[in-house]
């Protein structure tokens, strides 16, 4: 019913047996030499053992060599996008490396300093853009991403201008279709510049009122709290989504309100300091539709 095992291959060619015979016969050989002859041949054979134990060692080096060598390819090998790049890069290297000019050699280490702390970047989770254009592909992937229901953004605003350049306008149409059509859960905590909020105005200027006002008419869950109110915990006010679990992303911004850098970070432990964050922030913001409720009951 099932195959016939192949005979073993010791029965074979006897190749295992014939070591242990060769060296019985050795030591029957040097039993039966004289003293001088026993003591010469077992210098030989102690002398022929180092030399090989040091040939192994130095064999064994080399494999584990080669081996940390092949390391970053096999790990790559399964990610194909990733190892394309991989081979880009070496080959590229090499080609650079070939170059002999001092100069050229000095310029290109200090660019590929900064590639490499690119990259070990990216093997943290993080994603950096420079570009207005470029982020906001990526927010517009992330948010239409399959399996996310929430998302929630934290607005600093300290100018008029805040959000309302074109991509920023496109960002915001983004989020009043995919919550208009159930497809996402989008909550906001404005934090206002209290020269923009003064304490005793009610509401916030104009200019910030009417962004704040368009997504609560668009059902969009927004609570305000003043800068001032937040002055005993310095890291809350700042620019930062949080994307479900998956991701969470901080902003930066010059001196226009315009989007100088933004960072994504895919990582669990960042996502659930974001998240502490947010938890904290709601405790001083007060929701807008309370705000409104306060103005209609006082008129």
């Amino acid at each position: 019913m099932f195959p016939e095992r192949p005979q073993p291959r010791i029965a074979q060619s006897g190749e295992i047996i014939a070591p242990p015979l060769i060296g019985l016969t050795v030591v029957l050989i040097l039993l039966a030499a004289p003293d001088a002859f026993f003591r010469l041949a077992l210098a030989a054979a102690a002398g022929t053992a180092v030399g090989l134990l040091v040939w192994i060692a130095f064999r064994l080096r080399r494999i584990a060599l080669a081996l940390s060598e092949l390391r970053v390819p096999m790990a790559l090998a399964a990610t194909p996008e990733f190892f394309h790049h991989y081979d880009r890069l070496g080959s590229a290297l090499v080609a650079a490396a070939d170059r002999a000019d001092p100069l050229f050699r000095n310029l290109a280490a200090g660019r590929l300093e900064r590639i490499a702390s690119e990259v070990e970047t990216l093997a943290d989770g993080t994603v950096v853009f420079h570009s207005t254009e470029t982020w906001r592909d990526a927010y517009e992937a992330l948010l239409r991403s399959p399996g996310l229901t929430n998302y929630f953004s934290v607005a600093w605003v300290r100018s008029p201008d805040y959000w309302r350049d074109e991509p920023a306008r496109r960002s915001l149409e983004l989020n009043y279709e995919l919550h208009d059509a159930g497809r996402l859960n989008v909550e906001r905590i404005v934090v206002i510049a209290d020269d923009l909020w003064p304490a005793d105005e009610r509401l916030p200027d104009d200019d910030v009122l009417a962004w704040i006002d368009e997504q609560h008419r668009h059902a969009i869950w927004v609570r305000l709290v003043r800068a001032s109110a937040l002055s005993g915990e310095p890291d809350l006010p700042a620019d930062f989504g949080i994307y479900g679990a998956r991701a969470v992303g901080v902003q930066e911004l010059d001196e226009r309100a315009r989007t100088s850098r933004f960072l994504l970070a895919f990582d669990l432990a960042q996502v659930e300091a974001a998240e502490d964050r947010w938890r904290r922030l709601c405790v001083y913001a007060t929701p807008y539709r309370k705000l409104l409720d306060q103005l209609d009951s006082d008129a």
